[in-house]
Parts: structure tokens; sequence; C-alpha cells
């Protein structure tokens, strides 16, 4: 069984750094995507159409309030790493985000709320 594992970063190179991190704890680079305003369903983030990120983060069976988040995210400039891990990669997964440079999602969103989202 899988699951999904997500961070938000402010930049595309943390992003990467957080994905480079969980390719050497031996998650497979294939099921980690960064998604950002550009990004296209095909998995291509050239702008080509293909759905964008909204349908992306249907796709990967995100809940609806946190594709919604998410997706709030990176339309203000976000970069979304999701990783599909097995079960029992998920800890270390997890780990390893959190000690990267991700932002502290519950209080970004406390403050876009604060600013009328």
């Amino acid at each position: 069984m899988s699951r999904t594992v997500t961070a938000l970063f402010d930049s595309r190179s943390e992003a990467e750094q957080a994905k480079g991190r969980l390719t050497a704890s031996r998650i497979d680079a294939d099921n980690i995507r960064i998604i950002d305003k550009s990004y296209s369903a095909g998995g291509s983030s050239s702008g080509e159409s293909g759905g964008g990120f909204f349908a992306t983060l249907k796709e990967i069976f995100l809940p609806e309030e946190d594709a919604q988040a998410y997706g709030e995210g990176i339309s203000r400039g976000g970069y979304l790493l999701c990783a599909q891990v097995d079960e029992d990669e998920a800890d270390e997964a997890i780990r390893i985000l959190d000690e990267s440079d991700s932002v502290d999602f519950d209080r970004r969103q406390e403050g876009w709320r604060s600013q009328g989202w």
C-alpha cells in the first residue's frame, strides 16, 4: 500500500534539496513530483496544457480541503513536493520533510485566512 506525503516550499531549490534527501533515503525519484504554477497534468513544468496544477492535485488523491489549501500555496508562488511512498517508508519521508526548509503549512494558512482567504 502506498501513501502520499507532501510539503510546501517557498523556492524550487528548497523543494529540490528535499527531493534529493528523499531519493538518498531510498525513495524512487520517479515517485516524487514538484508542482508549481506552470505544472501540467502530464508532469511537465513547461506550461503546456494538460489540466494544470489543480488537476494534478486531484490526480494525487488529496482530500478536497487539502487540495484547495495547497492550490492556494501554489498560486501564491509556492512549490509543492508530493511523494508516493510505500507505507513502510512513510515515517522516514515525513521526518525528512519535517527537517527540511518546508513551510509550516498550518501557520501559513492562518496567515492567508487573516488576509481574507
